[in-house]
């Protein structure tokens, strides 16, 4: 069920065509702050670009930089075009040997519309990609590696008795180890793109 979940959120997470560039807090680099008399630490996101993801941070409580939400869901909002097209985890598109990496739909059959979707799909982009689709139709070229290890990443082996940390029903991700941003009693366990954290059950 955690596979397939994620597997769908990895599939939708890329649709449609970038309409506009994120502002330019969220292309600022991670930033801890420094501790203060005057505020807590506490757990804050920032937009990752070269994931194209929002990640868990411990910020220390003062200065820091603007790419700096204290929700992920208003990171992503403020830092994710609301339409896009592309390769989890921002990885490159997969060339076809035309040179494109363009997919799209050839055929509409009524009553083999799903295979036939599917399977042409598959073809065009090889045995090594995909085609992220568009809910208009066509799509891009990604690699069915990229995608496996980011579904990996958000289904962390944590080991007998121990689960992945979620908030809010999602995995809680964060850069690295050294965002610390894993709660007290769990460990941080690092991935192919993103480090997660395991407690006990």
């Amino acid at each position: 069920m955690h596979f397939l979940a994620y597997f769908l959120l990895v599939s939708i997470s890329f649709l449609g065509v970038a309409t506009q560039a994120p502002p330019d807090r969220c292309s600022k680099p991670i930033n801890f702050g420094k501790k203060c008399s005057t505020a807590e630490p506490s757990i804050r996101y920032h937009f990752d670009e070269g994931t194209g993801l929002c990640m868990a941070f411990k910020f220390e409580g003062c200065d820091g930089n603007e790419n700096n939400f204290e929700t992920e869901s208003w990171c992503s909002s403020a830092c994710k075009p609301t339409d896009i097209v592309g390769c989890p985890a921002n990885s490159k598109p997969l060339k076809k040997s035309d040179g494109n990496s363009g997919c799209r739909e050839s055929c509409n059959f009524i009553f083999y519309v799903l295979y036939c979707r599917s399977m042409f799909f598959q073809e065009q982009c090889g045995s090594d990609g995909y085609c992220s689709k568009r809910l208009s139709g066509g799509g891009i070229c990604c690699s069915k590696a990229v995608r496996k290890n980011l579904v990996a990443d958000y289904n962390p082996e944590c080991g007998t008795n121990r689960e992945v940390v979620k908030v809010n029903d999602d995995v809680l991700i964060g850069k690295n180890c050294d965002s610390n941003f894993c709660p007290d009693g769990s460990k941080c366990k690092k991935g192919n793109y993103f480090s997660t954290c395991c407690k006990k059950v």
